[in-house]
């Protein structure tokens, strides 16, 4: 009689200090086109949890379809996000808002059993974007000569498309994937790899996961069909970072402009009140000194309050709301081009 178990082969652990407790919240996570046809054919599962996924594989008496998987195999897994915000309060690779491909990490367990490579896209659309699978122009900053050029699955090794008999030089290229499975994918000239990109159709894609058993420092000795007849599962974690803005709070109806905004934690983190007019009406700004990280909830280091003397004279403090991603853009400030995070208080 057959009987069917099933076995933990990794954790994905996803990680973002936007949110309480450094889990992303609205993370969603699925496996590529070409993923899931692997998962039928070996006999795995992607189960969600709260803080990321888990990917499970059955055993039939004893005997794992995943062992036969080749050496050579990766797995891939589309990134989403449930908010438009994403990309103003996830810390890429530069200080810009302009970045096209983020490469945010590369881990490797100590079993050296599974390599895990994380990308991540911000606007403008460029070269690594998540694209849909269909014919699309790439175009290079200086002229590239090759006699053949190809696209290359990653996961599979197979030639999606090859344009051969190239004649001369050329500074674009029009690449026809209309149908290709969306996954990772290498643009190769004559078996050289120029540059790796993702063919996504999963809208607010905003990441690509690739899991390698076969890495390039995992020896054939410790890939992931081991010897023996388990597989050691293993816990790879992927964390981002929020990122940081000068925060901005323009407060009206001050009866007189001797206020400061204080920690609890202490410290001088803000700016002397500057005056200003906001739509015909006094008021002070203030500015915090640093870029401070973007918050979805309030903690003990971004816990800021006002303090002043009301009307009467008598000392006074409120609590001030964090920053928000709503309210958070890219401006001219006298450092150059600063993300700014406004808020707007009136007493």
């Amino acid at each position: 009689m057959s009987t069917t178990e099933w076995s933990l082969l990794c954790v994905l652990d996803l990680r973002h200090g936007y949110y309480a407790n450094d889990i992303w919240q609205d993370a969603e996570i699925e496996p590529s086109d070409t993923t899931a046809l692997m998962f039928q054919r070996y006999g795995c599962r992607l189960r969600k949890t709260a803080a990321g996924a888990e990917i499970w594989y059955q055993t039939n008496n004893g005997v794992a379809p995943l062992k036969s998987i080749p050496a050579e195999t990766s797995l891939g897994f589309i990134l989403s996000s449930s908010t438009q915000y994403f990309h103003t309060f996830t810390q890429t690779a530069d200080a810009g808002m302009e970045d096209v491909l983020v490469f945010r990490d590369t881990q490797t367990a100590s079993t050296g059993a599974l390599g895990m490579d994380a990308r991540f896209f911000s606007p403008p659309a460029g070269v690594g974007m998540p694209v849909k699978s269909a014919d699309f122009q790439q175009s290079f900053r200086t002229p590239r000569a090759a006699q053949q050029v190809s696209v290359v699955g990653a996961s599979d090794g197979v030639i999606y498309w090859q344009e051969p008999n190239l004649q001369t030089a050329f500074k674009s290229l029009a690449l026809k994937l209309t149908g290709v499975p969306e996954g990772l994918y290498s643009l190769q000239f004559d078996h050289d790899t120029v540059m790796d990109f993702v063919l996504l159709n999963t809208p607010n894609a905003v990441g690509y996961i690739s899991l390698t058993p076969a890495g390039k420092d995992i020896p054939p000795t410790q890939r992931m069909v081991l010897d023996g007849n388990t597989i050691q599962p293993q816990t790879l974690m992927l964390k981002l970072e929020p990122r940081t803005s000068i925060w901005r709070y323009v407060v009206s109806g001050l009866p007189d402009q001797a206020a400061t905004i204080t920690t609890k934690e202490g410290g001088d983190t803000f700016t002397s009140p500057k005056p200003l007019q906001v739509t015909g009406r006094a008021a002070v700004e203030f500015m915090s000194k640093a870029a401070l990280p973007l918050r979805q909830s309030q903690t003990a280091r971004d816990s800021f309050a006002l303090t002043f003397n009301d009307h009467n004279g008598v000392p006074a403090k409120i609590a001030l709301p964090i920053a928000s991603p709503q309210t958070t853009r890219m401006e001219q400030t006298s450092l150059g081009n600063q993300l700014v995070s406004t808020m707007y208080v009136n007493i």
